[in-house]
């Protein structure tokens, strides 16, 4: 009995390699243009694999709300005053060394002030402050794409106290942009009464106040690297 079964274990063992010999002869030679052409396809396989991934990532990152926000950004402030009524022009003086700026901008108490300000390279406003009063606002961009944010801005000065002689009033503003944190500086101001309004005109006329300013985020603190008047 045991003869027997080795003798058929021999007999299948043999048959199995014929049959794998048999199969191999089916198979076609992998000649040098077949070995090419698998190579070819594989190659494409890999390359439309490769570029879905990339299209992928790139998906992602355009589809983030904050994937143009960087942490640091380098901005030109301009603002414009005019007096709400009369659009009587805003003048300011030179003050040299005296005081802690070397311009003063000349105010009068009790009016109403539009303010033109203007913001390069574009970004959204979201608050503004002057001396502690919260102002409204409105964009007043004629396109979205545009490459500087425009708003007009109302201010009062309705509360606000003249300012002593030989004296400077520093009044705060503060600039809230979307994303960034709070934009703070002083404006040395000089405010003059109704019964001043002669000596308010006297001096150069305020084009524009111009600041360049850097606002950051996350660890980054937001401050205006000069401020100049023309």
């Amino acid at each position: 009995m045991p003869i027997v079964r080795a003798s058929l274990i021999t007999r299948i063992k043999k048959m199995t390699a014929e049959d794998n010999v048999n199969e191999e002869e089916k198979k076609p030679p992998i000649t040098s243009k077949r070995f090419e052409e698998r190579r070819t396809s594989l190659l494409r396989r890999r390359s439309s694999g490769f570029g879905t991934e990339r299209k992928s990532l790139v998906s992602v990152s355009s589809g983030s709300s904050n994937a143009s926000v960087i942490n640091e950004l380098k901005l030109n402030i301009s603002f414009q005053l005019i007096c709400a009524f009369g659009n009587r022009e805003v003048y300011f003086k030179h003050d040299g060394n005296r005081f802690t700026e070397k311009h003063t901008i000349k105010l009068a108490t009790a009016t109403e002030y539009n303010i033109r300000m203007e913001i390069e390279p574009s970004v959204k406003l979201s608050f503004i402050k002057i001396a502690n009063k919260e102002c409204s606002f409105k964009p007043i961009n004629k396109r979205d794409n545009e490459d500087k944010s425009k708003y007009q801005i109302s201010w009062s000065t309705v509360g606000v106290n003249s300012t002593e002689r030989r004296h400077r009033a520093n009044v705060p503003c503060v600039i809230k942009f979307k994303h960034y944190k709070q934009l703070k500086f002083m404006l040395q101001t000089k405010f003059y009464t109704e019964t001043e309004l002669k000596r308010i005109r006297v001096g150069v006329k305020l084009k524009s106040v111009v600041l360049e300013c850097t606002v950051g985020r996350g660890t980054i603190d937001s401050a205006v690297d000069s401020i100049f008047m023309n």
